[in-house]
């Protein structure tokens, strides 16, 4: 799918999750419970997608990505505080082979 576009949402839903950004760390996210997604196929034809559960999050998880969010932007000051300190005391620790540029603001 090219240039996916969330079109509508409904419900919402809080689950630990995790980005391969940020390997290892996983925190609270609060998202729609089910999305309803609209781009192009490699043809130029209108596609349609409509995902809940764990697909609705994978969607709007990469879609973020697509939008230049991250993880951590999803999560108010002090819980974005608390998970890079986290990330940080894994890293020290070896839990983690390589800490993502750009995050280091804890």
């Amino acid at each position: 799918m090219i240039n996916p576009e969330i079109v509508e949402s409904s419900g919402e839903c809080i689950y630990s999750e995790g980005c391969l950004s940020l390997p290892g760390l996983a925190v609270d996210i609060l998202r729609p419970e089910i999305v309803t997604v609209r781009g192009v196929d490699l043809d130029g034809n209108e596609v349609i997608f409509e995902g809940g559960d764990f697909m609705g999050r994978l969607i709007q998880h990469e879609i973020d990505h697509l939008d230049g969010v991250l993880l951590l932007d999803r999560l108010d000051p002090d819980e974005r505080r608390a998970a890079l300190k986290e990330f940080h005391r894994m890293a020290q620790a070896g839990g983690v082979h390589s800490t993502p540029s750009g995050v280091t603001d804890f």
